[in-house]
């Protein structure tokens, strides 16, 4: 479950953000069929665009869990070669 927490959050905000603009704009059209206010489906269009911005989040938060890991990856990895640079030089 807690393996892999970066790709599974992107997949989840995605899936997430798919289903409520999915969900929005089949509300939108079943209560709006109708014409009814203009107020009502700017509400409407508005939930829409947040879930997707926040679904942008979501999924850049899961991005820079990944590129932390990549680059602590990285980093490990020049320490430990700075370490035998600095051993060779001593012997």
């Amino acid at each position: 479950m807690f393996k892999h927490p970066a790709k599974k959050l992107k997949w989840t905000s995605y899936i997430v953000s798919l289903l409520c603009v999915a969900g929005g704009a089949f509300y939108g059209y079943l209560r709006f069929r109708n014409k009814q206010t203009l107020i009502a489906a700017a509400v409407v269009a508005a939930a829409l665009v947040l879930a997707w911005v926040l679904g942008l989040i979501v999924y850049g938060f899961g991005e820079l869990i990944e590129k932390t890991k990549d680059n602590n990856y990285l980093l490990a990895r020049v320490a430990s070669h700075t370490k035998e640079l600095e051993s060779m030089k001593r012997n």
